[in-house]
């Protein structure tokens, strides 16, 4: 599996993007955060992913933030893509939400599992 700082990399490459800056300045990030995140010395913010979700809608945040899956997003509403959207940054704010709740959801699942509860999932637990 490809580090985060791997995929940010293919990510660069398939924007035809050639250094951190220019890809800092496609994001409106610094220079230093795309070059930290390059070098697995850390992780990205919200800003960033953020960024990323609305600068490239077509990029899967979860193969960027987990390494699986394909990096581009199939499926996706063509609305997305559009910047005439007024509502484009509650829309991409909105599914940044979902997604991290699905990932609480689904850690809450493990840990009850080594507690030995061993929930069955629901679409309660999904819906927090």
């Amino acid at each position: 599996m490809k580090t985060i700082g791997e995929r940010i990399v293919e990510m660069r490459n398939y924007k035809n993007l050639e250094t951190h800056d220019q890809l800092a300045k496609f994001l409106g990030v610094s220079t230093s955060t795309i070059s930290t995140l390059e070098r697995n010395e850390s992780h990205p913010s919200y800003k960033v992913i953020t960024a990323i979700r609305a600068k490239m809608p077509e990029i899967s945040l979860y193969w960027l933030l987990y390494g699986e899956g394909e990096m581009l997003e199939k499926g996706l509403p063509k609305e997305i893509f559009s910047t005439q959207k007024p509502d484009k940054e509650l829309f991409l704010e909105n599914d940044l939400i979902v997604f991290l709740k699905q990932q609480i959801a689904e850690k809450d699942k493990v840990i009850q599992h080594f507690l030995g509860s061993n929930p069955q999932p629901t679409s309660q637990t999904l819906a927090r």
